[in-house]
């Protein structure tokens, strides 16, 4: 390729240090291209498509509840990979249009398989030979179909033994008003007083009793990070009124969901286009994967929580739940409509979203349907906007404000000036994920070395494991050389360390939020070869994609303050508003009754 002339490598995917050994081998007429802010643009451009992507498939009306469960029903990049392939193969599309010499890399045998077979399905003359183990997803999805039940009557056991010491308090829980579901831990519940603050919901629990309502729970547990049996325990042994999802559906359903999630991926009729461009390969890709996993099995059962409750006598005036706009939340709220349509089903967004969170946001066909909230409190402004936009009835939300960032402060002692070099301390906050953890740190480091005197802290997720902490630790060591000594890395509460730092650098993780509600500048660095999750809003956000587009921003933050980034705005762009507790409570009673004004106590 080097003797035909200039070419242009583009990595589409792959380990930070493979890009880097794939840099140090280029030859002069050689540049490795930037996809971030092409990535970029195009994942905002073909947004609404994906959104909307349900109007272009065919769904059987005895397969609505199946799709709704799904991952494919979702385009959040926690669910599937669609928007990030569609905009790899896009971008491959446009780099193509514009001319010259290109070898494009992908990240694993299946994902270059798909995207070659997307490239053939709109007569891209791309070569490669790969190909997919088709039969092996097939495998899978039985595995863990039978996974998915098996689990189900382990936990059926573990619950019936604890059940047996302390009974579901059926008279308790039908009295309450209002059943919070929330995700549960081990030590979610007070076993000796009421539990006046849950994981996502936060305070919810203790301004609903304030307001002089009663207050149960359904308790989703987090059986994949936290060991089951002791969460069962905490639910069992609670002071509050607690059930458990998996009480409330039975082995039946759980196999049910089993074959409908199966027959319902397989009768899906429809081919993907965006903007004229054919994805069905890739879209048929997702749709293997989705068989392949638990989720949707799992998901489906939830239609039956309601029917549970109905059957109990449980009438509650609403059952409130986290808003991610996940399946099992779409499959609770059809049961509710169809079992207890006297039920009101609200929606608490509980934590910041990015806009490119595709999955956060409900499709025009979802909203109105039975699987939409019939309420929706929002945390900020910025997401009442976002909502709207997409056809979210205004009179359909509320701008109850942050439960998570409940104090808002004011604008008050920002960090942009730290005075001498050797106090200029920068706060690098990585994920749980490699790559995107080395692209951060390689980028923060590369900017380190040309920023004299200034301190970098790498601050580590607690739950990582040493082998990872000692891949990056190296990582970055390598890079820094002698400018080492500058470099720390801490597994101490990233909220601890910003009391001393005074700037962050994150990629996809919310904690910007906390930083700049507390009044420390916050930076964005782009990742390599990936769609930016960013939550903060564009009106405020502060980007970088390269490390010089870094070290020239810390630089002019450190010398003379800058922007947005020097003077943080303690509601993020609109995204954290105060919290309203009548306009919550208000929001959950519903209409026909009569309004809170203020609250008790």
């Amino acid at each position: 390729m080097a003797e035909r002339g200039p070419f242009t490598v583009w990595v589409l995917g792959g380990e930070v240090e493979d890009v880097l050994s794939l840099k140090k081998m280029l030859p002069d007429n050689g540049a490795l291209g930037v996809l971030g802010a092409r990535f970029n643009e195009i994942a905002d451009r073909y947004a609404d498509d994906l959104v909307n992507l349900d109007r272009q498939i065919v769904v059987e009306d005895a397969d609505a509840l199946a799709w709704n469960a799904s991952l494919i029903a979702d385009r959040s990049p926690f669910a599937g990979d669609l928007q990030l392939n569609a905009t790899r193969f896009l971008a491959v599309w446009d780099i193509l249009a514009d001319g010259g010499a290109h070898i494009f890399f992908v990240e694993g045998r299946e994902a270059a398989y798909f995207l070659l077979q997307t490239a053939h399905a709109n007569g891209l003359g791309l070569k490669g030979r790969f190909s997919s183990s088709v039969l092996g997803y097939y495998w899978k999805a039985v595995k863990v179909r039978l996974g998915v039940m098996s689990r189900h009557l382990k936990h059926q056991g573990v619950l019936k033994k604890l059940r047996g010491q302390k009974p579901i308090p059926w008279d308790a829980l039908r009295s309450c008003d209002v059943l919070l579901f929330d995700w549960t831990d081990g030590e979610t519940f007070n076993m000796e007083k009421q539990t006046a603050r849950i994981n996502h919901l936060s305070l919810l629990p203790d301004i609903l009793r304030r307001s002089g309502l009663n207050v149960g729970f359904i308790a989703n547990p987090l059986g994949w990070v936290h060991h089951f049996p002791d969460i069962a325990r905490n639910v069992c042994f609670a002071h509050d009124p607690v059930v458990m999802t998996c009480e409330m559906y039975s082995f039946s359903t759980v196999l049910r969901g089993a074959w409908e999630s199966w027959r319902m991926n397989r009768r899906l009729k429809g081919k993907i286009v965006l903007g004229g461009i054919d994805i069905t390969p890739l879209f048929d890709w997702e749709r293997l994967k989705d068989l392949s996993k638990p989720q949707p099995t799992q998901a489906y059962a939830y239609g039956d929580i309601a029917k549970f409750l109905k059957e109990h006598g449980l009438t509650p005036k609403s059952i409130v739940y986290p808003y991610e706009n996940q399946g099992l939340e779409r499959a609770l709220v059809a049961g509710i409509h169809a079992q207890l349509p006297d039920v009101r089903a609200v929606a608490c967004q509980s934590a910041p979203f990015a806009t490119r969170y595709l999955g956060f946001i409900p499709s025009r066909t979802l909203v109105g349907s039975a699987f939409f909230p019939d309420h929706v409190i929002v945390m900020g402004k910025w997401y009442f906007s976002v909502l709207s936009s997409y056809g979210v009835p205004e009179d359909g939300m509320t701008m109850g404000g942050s439960l998570r960032f409940h104090a808002v402060p004011s604008a008050g002692a920002v960090k942009s000036s730290p005075g001498p070099a050797s106090e200029r301390r920068i706060l690098v906050g990585t994920s749980v994920d490699f790559h995107e953890s080395a692209d951060l740190v390689g980028k923060a480091s590369e900017a380190l070395k040309n920023i004299p005197g200034a301190r970098m802290v790498v601050n580590f997720h607690p739950h990582l494991d040493k082998a990872f902490k000692s891949r990056l630790d190296r990582y970055v060591r390598e890079i820094l050389g002698e400018n080492a000594d500058r470099y720390e890395a801490s597994f101490e509460s990233i909220r601890t360390l910003m009391a001393n730092a005074h700037v962050l650098l994150y990629n996809n993780s919310g904690v910007a939020f906390d930083a700049l509600v507390g009044g420390i500048p916050a930076i964005n660095v782009a990742i390599d070869c990936q769609v930016s999750y960013d939550k903060v809003p564009d009106s405020v956000s502060n980007s970088v994609a390269t490390a010089d587009e870094l070290t020239a921003l810390l630089k002019n933050l450190f010398e003379n303050g800058m922007g947005n980034a020097g003077h943080p705005d303690p509601t993020v762009g609109g995204s954290v508003g105060a919290l309203d507790e009548c306009a919550i409570v208000n929001a959950v009673i519903g209409p026909g009754v009569e309004k809170v004004h203020r609250l008790v106590g």
